[in-house]
């Protein structure tokens, strides 16, 4: 169980702790911790018998905490923790299990290197906070819901119902053909072209061998499928979260996960430059977009990539002349969401 880490102002791969500090100054770095972290983190300040018991774990966040503590880091577990504490229901926030959850990693952070290793020896247990809600089959209610990914989700989550309806339900269709109709999904449906949900469609598409995971559903209700997909829709919040930090925070911002499909995705995404105004982007960042992790022939991405700048062009002049507020765009996208979901529920017969 590896921990990988990416940021989009390093143009290098980023191959461990050891190597980013080889790479940045560690006053100018801010590890941003992903959700399953930050459960580790919490679950080993409740039963550190079981996290050390778990080898492989135990040796990645030892290495962690230490490395943390040795150079006085900056870590932000905010985004970690906000998803960590939401109910399955609604994604309405757990209060208990927030207050709980800030407590446990407060208290690991005020620790020193030695006192966290004094506290793996420990065999405790405290009884978790849990969420009683159950999965829905449909994730309106969750859409409604405040938080910091709610803006992002609209997209994200539409993106990801027409996508996981063209791998799993398009058979009769080539794999280039579902790529090219996804990217004129985004264009014309969604009307934003989000550059880690292309990555992960490429990703997916070209049938790279992990990319299936981060989507999938073994259990084959409405519910579990529509939440798998949830998940996988917050997941791909985080590159955009994440990375905005710089200019609001004046650090280098590292995105730390265990997941390798999302850390490909973000380590496939660099900034080549942006204009700000103050703590707030002035225009759109000019990104750089890395596709050769995905599985395409050579002729394939020729093909797509030429449909793509296609569409860019044209899409160039409608948003220097955009007409339609944001919040007319948002409202376009809930009721898309909605038609998505009940088409996928057709299409599943369930």
């Amino acid at each position: 169980m590896k921990f990988y880490f990416s940021s989009m102002y390093i143009k290098e791969q980023i191959d461990t702790l050891d190597d980013l500090l080889e790479k940045i100054s560690p006053n100018a770095i801010q590890l941003h911790l992903d959700t399953n972290i930050c459960i580790y983190l919490r679950e080993f300040i409740r039963e550190p018998s079981k996290t050390v018991s778990n080898v492989v774990l135990w040796e990645e966040l030892r290495n962690l905490l230490r490395v943390i503590e040795q150079y006085d880091l900056e870590v932000d577990y905010s985004l970690g923790v906000e998803e960590s504490c939401r109910d399955l229901g609604s994604f309405a926030v757990n209060e208990e299990k927030l207050s709980e959850t800030l407590l446990l990693l407060n208290k690991l952070f005020k620790m020193d290197f030695l006192q966290m290793l004094d506290h793996s020896k420990l065999i405790q247990f405290s009884d978790p906070v849990k969420d009683k809600t159950q999965r829905q089959t449909s994730k309106g209610n969750s859409l409604e819901q405040q938080s910091v990914f709610q803006r992002l989700m609209y997209v994200s989550y539409a993106c990801l119902l027409k996508l996981y309806q063209l791998y799993y339900l398009n058979s009769e269709m080539k794999n280039i053909d579902k790529m090219i109709f996804y990217l004129d999904f985004l264009a014309n449906e969604v009307n934003l072209m989000s550059m880690s949900h292309i990555i992960y469609g490429h990703l997916l598409l070209s049938g790279h061998p992990k990319a299936r995971k981060l989507i999938h559903s073994d259990k084959k209700t409405v519910e579990h499928i529509f939440h798998s997909i949830w998940n996988a829709s917050l997941d791909l919040t985080f590159p955009t979260l994440v990375s905005q930090k710089f200019v609001s925070d004046k650090m280098i911002p590292v995105f730390v996960t265990r997941d390798e499909v999302l850390w490909l995705i973000f380590d496939s995404m660099k900034m080549r430059f942006m204009i700000t105004d103050g703590n707030k982007s002035a225009q759109p960042p000019f990104m750089e977009m890395n596709l050769s992790k995905t599985k395409w022939t050579s002729t394939e991405l020729r093909i797509i990539n030429k449909y793509h700048m296609k569409i860019q062009r044209k899409r160039l002049y409608a948003f220097i002349n955009r007409e339609e507020s944001i919040e007319t765009q948002i409202n376009k996208i809930k009721k898309l969401c909605f038609d998505l979901e009940n088409t996928l529920k057709a299409s599943l017969c369930i």
